[in-house]
């Protein structure tokens, strides 16, 4: 029993000391992750591009003014509204943009001009947009669900009762509904988006 005991403390003994070199270990591995994927650059192109999109995608115009942002979408008319006002603008680059009742026509972009967003980042792909829904599943009472001409969807976990933030949406898990991705070009997303309306 004395021998067992004093062997059980050696390998703890063992394991404590290993401890520290595990923990540099990881602390280098951070670093090292820190320096070479460069997440803080990263993110702050994000927040550009949010910002940008929250901040000048506005719509419901009076004059030069839009009153509304992609906050304040609640329906399919305020969603084509900010597409074809908000949005589209902001990505799909035509004439340049001078202050509000200004004189000036600095002309349209060129084809290179129009590859960028926000002046510094390099478009790599059409903007794609597709409809998400909830997955359906088999109800559990069909005599009620078809009274009710009704079909039963997956539970989302989203506690509705508040507002939802950002990330409680990013979480949830949609399926991509068929048949209902468009990919927007320069050249023909004016086209695109009045078809979609």
């Amino acid at each position: 029993v004395l021998l067992h005991h004093i062997s059980e403390e050696l390998d703890e003994e063992a394991a404590v000391k290993s401890l520290p070199s595990a923990l540099i270990l990881v602390l280098l591995y951070a670093l090292m992750n820190l320096a070479h994927d460069t997440q803080a650059s990263v993110r702050s192109v994000e927040e550009a591009f949010t910002s940008d999109i929250t901040e000048n995608g506005n719509f419901a115009y009076s004059g030069n003014m839009g009153f509304k942002d992609r906050n304040d979408v609640n329906s399919a008319s305020d969603f084509w509204s900010w597409m074809n006002k908000g949005m589209a603008p902001l990505y799909f680059l035509d004439k340049k943009w001078v202050s509000e009742d200004s004189g000036l026509d600095l002309g349209s972009y060129s084809d290179e001009e129009k590859l960028f967003y926000l002046n510094h980042n390099r478009k790599v792909a059409p903007l794609r947009m597709s409809q998400e829904v909830v997955g359906k599943v088999d109800c559990q009472n069909e005599e009620l669900s078809s009274k009710f001409q009704m079909e039963c969807t997956k539970d989302t976990a989203l506690d509705l009762t508040l507002d939802p933030t950002a990330f409680d949406v990013s979480q949830i898990s949609f399926d991509e509904a068929e048949g209902k991705t468009v990919f927007l070009h320069d050249d023909d997303y004016q086209s695109v988006l009045r078809d979609l309306e």
